[in-house]
């Protein structure tokens, strides 16, 4: 993890399903309702960040280490109960600057693992 910052975008369908059960409490003479959310939601997304380009990820063939502008963009599948979401992505990077055609990872998939904490 690193404080550096880093924007994206992300564009996608998205389907909510909701769950609701009335449950009588004889002695109080009122219902309790229970509220249950389930979601769907797949899409792409794009964004700008940064990544340590360094002689490791370069085969030895970078000079000094720096931090480079990276462009990434790819799919992302994302799966919610309640406050809680689960998302997994596959993407490609592509370096910004002149040492892309050195960077091991340039253009090369991923897949990334996201999770999330509804607070409100």
């Amino acid at each position: 993890m690193n404080a550096n910052l880093n924007g994206g975008a992300y564009l996608g369908l998205r389907n909510d399903i909701y769950s609701i059960k009335y449950s009588a409490s004889p002695l109080l003479l009122k219902s309790e309702r229970k509220i249950n959310h389930f979601g769907f939601s797949a899409g792409i997304f794009t964004g700008i960040g940064n990544t340590l380009v360094s002689s490791t990820s370069t085969n030895n063939l970078a000079s000094y280490d720096y931090e480079g502008i990276v462009w990434s963009k790819g799919l992302a599948g994302i799966f919610a109960i309640n406050n809680f979401t689960v998302g997994i992505s596959i993407g490609i990077d592509y370096l910004m600057d002149k040492n892309r055609s050195i960077w091991i990872y340039q253009n090369q998939p991923w897949a990334g693992l996201a999770f999330g904490l509804n607070l409100n």
